[in-house]
């Protein structure tokens, strides 16, 4: 195996306090019977771009392709837009 070009892996950004903050709360919460779970309410959110995403695009290509259609991305002004949606689940019917 050989070294090859890679995206990296993302993590959250944790500074040392809030790392012991999540790991103080998840000891508090160990011993947390179902009943209890099921009164939690767990929500997130997330945003898709509308046009194309947004990691890194790679093609590979020769150097007088530059123009051939099969080589080129489209792109707009103003990213194209984007939607952000959210969204909770719980045990029970809030």
């Amino acid at each position: 195996m050989g070294f090859g070009s890679r995206r990296p892996t993302r993590v959250p950004l944790l500074n040392a306090r809030y790392q012991a903050a999540r790991l103080d709360w998840a000891r508090d919460h160990r011993g947390w019977a179902l009943e209890a779970w099921k009164r939690v309410a767990w929500s997130d959110e997330s945003r898709f771009r509308l046009l194309h995403a947004d990691g890194r695009m790679r093609i590979w290509r020769q150097a007088h392709e530059a123009m051939d259609s099969a080589c080129q991305v489209l792109t707009v002004q103003g990213h194209g837009g984007s939607v952000m949606v959210w969204g909770v689940f719980s045990w029970q019917v809030l």
